[in-house]
């Protein structure tokens, strides 16, 4: 059953920018892509309210997948080369679906 990450950062105050372009110079979504099989797509928001704030949402195939995101040592490479950035975790956490038909 497909499954939604949701990470939202806010980001050291005055480098948000720097910060995506960062992550997009890395590759971020590819790397997760290569390492975890159930990924299945990523797309990063930046917010309209805060200009620090920044949110990660990712679909995976399996709840599993984000699970074995998270203990990866691809996505702690990550962290350790670009956490400088994350000044704060926000949200970290996996939805299932809710059928409302």
């Amino acid at each position: 059953m497909a499954h939604r990450s949701i990470l939202v950062v806010d980001v050291t105050p005055g480098k948000r920018d720097e910060a995506i372009k960062a992550f997009i110079d890395r590759g971020i979504i590819s790397e997760c892509a290569d390492a975890i099989p159930a990924f299945v797509s990523g797309r990063v928001w930046a917010s309209d309210i805060n200009p620090d704030r920044l949110n990660v949402e990712c679909d995976w195939s399996e709840e599993q997948g984000w699970h074995d995101w998270i203990a990866s040592p691809v996505r702690a490479k990550q962290m350790e080369d670009l956490g400088h950035y994350v000044a704060k975790v926000v949200q970290s956490e996996v939805f299932a679906p809710v059928d409302i038909t």
